[in-house]
């Protein structure tokens, strides 16, 4: 697969798993299937992409910061189930705060796991620092 399209696949498969996982915060019961399947879509592609030709240390660095965020949507998931449920009181603002912030997050790590894609793949192995610095900011 060529360097850009394994870093845009990277970027898609982060994008369809965040999103879902951002939109099914809010949205109404009926999209909970869909958005589900959607998740599981970008996981499924995420998973595949995991077995690309590059660098082991730099896939691993992608796919525990993906597996983290992951992680940090599970409160948000109790908190909207615990109000279903009707053992908590579900205050929209902070739902929607916090989804909200959670995926800003989520879309830092889909940027900064495209170009760290995008560099990998390609056979690039340049040190993390050089990569990911800005443009005139590079070693000396």
């Amino acid at each position: 697969m060529a360097r850009t399209s394994t870093a845009l696949a990277f970027g898609a498969a982060q994008f369809l798993v965040f999103g879902s996982l951002s939109v099914l915060q809010v949205a109404p019961g009926d999209l909970f299937v869909p958005l589900l399947l959607t998740m599981h879509g970008g996981l499924l592609l995420f998973a595949k992409l995991g077995r690309v030709e590059s660098s082991r240390v730099e896939r691993a660095r992608i796919k525990r910061g993906t597996y983290l965020l992951m992680a940090m949507y599970l409160p948000a998931l109790a908190y909207r189930l615990f109000g279903k449920l009707g053992l908590l009181e579900v205050r929209r603002p902070v739902l929607c705060g916090g989804t909200l912030a959670l995926a800003v997050l989520a879309m830092l790590l889909i940027v900064w796991s495209v170009r760290v894609a995008g560099s990998v793949a390609g056979g690039g192995h340049a040190p993390v620092s050089d990569r990911l610095s800005p443009p005139g900011n590079g070693p000396r």
